[in-house]
């Protein structure tokens, strides 16, 4: 029998092993039978509001079928039998989006959890789970996940499977969602290095074949932004280091575009090829979080992006991560907030890492970008209370740190920075002793870990935040043990403890 902490995953696994009191599809799909399913990819659902969600699916059809559109039926449920639908439709899979599938859902209850599949003549997608966002109050608690960097090759994506199994109101991921590159690992890449629209869309369909992903995308609304192996490693704006901005506007491109259509995103592409992926959400009273964008509206690589001492053009005033734009649509949201929480869900490493007084910094994260970091500060500083929380990835290290101002002692915001699903590879316990060693002694850190790979977990309530990081034993072969590593408590004068 099906519990509520079930979530069906895999090619099938409706038809193949769902239990026997799950209703069959009610809507009907024209067209010819499917003699096997094509639902290999999964399902998943994401930018959840307070009546609305995205649910997504791709179809995987023979090649001699390229061109052709389908239609797929979609149900949506307030139980997991589905002996409650409340709304279906059909959709349409189409040549021209890679035969993705994205149905807006709207009209639903805040604050509610809702179940769907697909439907094709003949087969059944696997069942997903998802949830709406309170409309207004404050919720006893809110409790969210948090991933970033998984590339394949490092190694399985285990910590997928054990955050599935929390069944979390949200999870966020923060970037670098695959990876471009093909080289050898733990496991390697099967299609050929993206460079084109088909390269791009076949290297997502590969990530998504994977079943701990698909268990975690099944599972809850995700909320995602990218980095840049999304694209191209330690891309910014339209600068790279061996690229040409022509060359690097077309690869981005058709990137940006095969994201678009497979993540359950609510925005497209523009005619100008970019794609916004700065927004909000609210939680009700409880949350007001901002998705930044770092690396397309950079207008420059700041020392090359380079990790080393500053160079002489370090600090310019002019220098910008976020561009004017997204930065004035940030500050707004922080001044507008009413909040318990501000949350910025963001790629880069936020807190000053400089080590060796500014002997080494790393200018792909905020360190190269000093003036506009400090602006944001100030418009944090100015709030009526200091309650920002920036959640970080990227760097293939757990942290906690509290940002503090130059030469003070006083937090005006909280950095959670997630380990890697798997980039970098299964190190072990004293492996990661050099970089922790680096940044151990820097002001208002609290917490850093190397070591092995893994998620963080989030409990949110009015007062505080529970902070859980979890790591898995080993990622070089499927079904490592996942425990918690540290768990810190961070309270409304962003003062944290280690529980």
């Amino acid at each position: 029998m099906m519990n509520r902490r079930t979530v069906l995953v895999g090619a099938g696994a409706l038809m193949a092993c769902g239990p026997s009191g799950v209703r069959p599809p009610r809507v009907q799909v024209p067209g010819a039978t499917f003699p096997s399913t094509p639902f290999s990819y999964g399902v998943a659902s994401g930018d959840p509001t307070s009546d609305a969600v995205v649910l997504w699916t791709a179809l995987e059809v023979d090649p001699t079928q390229a061109g052709e559109s389908f239609s797929v039926g979609w149900e949506v449920a307030a139980d997991e039998r589905f002996e409650r639908v409340l709304q279906s439709g059909l959709a349409s899979a189409t040549g021209e989006t890679g035969h993705t599938v994205h149905v807006d859902v709207t009209g639903l209850a805040g604050d509610g959890t809702y179940f769907y599949r697909f439907v094709v003549p003949g087969q059944v997608s696997p069942i997903g789970r998802t949830r709406t966002l309170r409309a207004s109050g404050a919720p006893s608690s809110f409790r969210f996940g948090i991933g970033s960097c998984q590339d394949l090759r490092g190694g399985y994506f285990t910590a997928h499977r054990a955050a599935a199994a929390q069944q979390f109101d949200l999870f966020f991921f923060l970037g670098d969602f695959l990876y471009e590159r093909n080289r050898m690992g733990v496991r390697a890449h099967q299609s050929a290095e993206p460079v084109d629209l088909a390269g791009y869309r076949a290297r997502h369909a590969e990530y998504r074949r994977d079943a701990d992903l698909q268990a975690n995308l099944a599972s809850c609304p995700w909320v995602v932004t990218w980095d840049d192996h999304e694209v191209v490693n330690n891309y910014g704006g339209l600068s790279h280091g061996s690229l040409s901005p022509e060359v690097l506007r077309e690869r981005r491109r058709a990137a940006y575009r095969a994201y678009a259509e497979w993540m359950p995103l609510r925005v497209r592409p523009a005619d100008d090829g970019s794609l916004q992926l700065f927004r909000g959400f609210e939680v009700g009273s409880l949350l007001s979080v901002s998705v930044l964008d770092t690396r397309q509206y950079r207008n420059r690589l700041v020392c090359g992006g380079r990790a080393g001492p500053a160079c002489a053009d370090w600090g310019a005033e002019d220098d910008s991560m976020l561009g004017q734009a997204q930065r004035e649509w940030l500050e707004a949201r922080l001044r507008a907030s009413s909040a318990s929480w501000n949350v910025l869900a963001q790629q880069v490493v936020f807190s000053d890492f400089t080590v060796g007084n500014g002997a080494f910094l790393n200018h792909d994260q905020w360190d190269g970008y000093p003036v506009e970091r400090r602006r944001l500060l100030d418009v944090m500083d100015g709030l009526s209370r200091r309650n920002t929380i920036v959640l970080t990835g990227d760097i293939h290290l757990a942290a906690l740190s509290r940002v503090l101002r130059p030469n003070t002692a006083r937090a005006t915001a909280v950095e959670i920075v997630t380990n890697s699903i798997s980039s970098g590879g299964s190190q072990g316990e004293g492996n990661g002793s050099l970089i922790e060693g680096l940044v151990g002694g820097l002001p208002g850190l609290l917490y850093a870990y190397e070591g092995r790979r893994g998620y963080t977990a989030c409990t949110v309530t009015d007062e505080a935040w529970q902070v859980d990081f979890e790591v898995v034993d080993s990622i070089d072969a499927p079904g490592g043990a996942v425990s918690t590593h540290a768990s810190f408590e961070v309270n409304r004068e962003l003062l944290a403890r280690r529980r």
